[in-house]
């Protein structure tokens, strides 16, 4: 076989396992493979390895995902609580923590969200939190 007939075997190869690869970058790869005297069956079992490392890979991210949700999700309850606590201390009336949480409607939700932000804002630069 020629060159030119291997090349264009190699880019049907890789054309067909990543069917939305650009021709230039598809016949790189071909070029490259070429260059390497890699036959086209070799490559289809090297193109099939890398797709079943990528889903390995992904597999390993769902599994790690799964195992850190019960830590990450202690590390948010415990952010949340130390947040409560802080701007419990620093807002003038507990009303507004409750309404903040409890009220009936969203807007009024937001409204004491926004006031407890902003005492605790003030709060926070009050104590020389600048550059002196």
């Amino acid at each position: 076989m020629n060159e030119q007939s291997i090349h264009e075997e190699l880019a049907a190869v890789v054309a067909a396992q990543a069917p939305g690869l650009p021709a230039e970058k598809l016949d790189e790869l071909a070029a490259a493979a070429a260059g390497l005297h890699i036959s086209p069956e070799t490559m289809q079992q090297i193109l099939e390895a890398f797709d079943r490392v990528a889903e390995a890979v992904k597999e390993m991210a769902r599994a790690l995902m799964e195992a850190f949700k019960p830590i990450i999700d202690w590390a948010k309850k415990t952010a949340e609580r130390f947040i409560e606590a802080l701007a419990a201390g620093i807002v003038p009336r507990r009303k507004w923590l409750h309404l903040a949480k409890h009220a009936k409607k969203a807007r009024t939700r937001k409204k004491y969200r926004n006031r407890i932000r902003r005492a605790v804002f003030a709060a926070l630069a009050a104590e020389g939190g600048g550059s002196s």
